[in-house]
């Protein structure tokens, strides 16, 4: 505390001096606990983080239930200039689902369902329920 104290209690000298804090050591401190704490917010929240889209990327935009083409981001933190057919839009980044490329063959109707196999083990009835039938 850098002064001295009014104590009945002995102690040493050396103890009462005050030491030097480096000022780059507190703020990196703080800044460690910080970053822990946003990382538990973010996983008991469920934070996800999305990456940044690129020009000429298709993308699919939720509210509108419509495909697009991401022409520019714009000046507002995560948001984008999205090309539709009815013309030019701007929408923030948990709007726009990114589209699969073009290249790509999805077909989703060849899909097979695996048969469960159940096994032979033999199942008995808990025997209290024996008296029940």
């Amino acid at each position: 505390m850098g002064r001295t104290l009014r104590d009945v209690l002995p102690i040493q000298p050396d103890k009462l001096k005050p030491s030097k804090i480096s000022h780059r050591e507190v703020v990196n401190k703080m800044e460690a606990e910080k970053q822990i704490q946003k990382e538990n917010f973010d996983r008991r929240h469920r934070v996800k983080t999305c990456r940044k889209l690129e020009e000429k990327e298709r993308v699919w935009i939720k509210d509108q239930q419509k495909e697009g083409e991401v022409i520019t981001n714009t000046k507002e933190p995560r948001s984008y200039r999205i090309s539709t057919d009815k013309g030019i839009i701007r929408r923030n980044r948990k709007f726009l689902q990114l589209l699969p490329k073009e290249g790509r063959n999805v077909d989703y109707g060849e899909v097979q369902e695996e048969k469960q196999v159940r096994s032979k083990r033999s199942i008995n009835k808990p025997k209290f329920l024996n008296e029940y039938v």
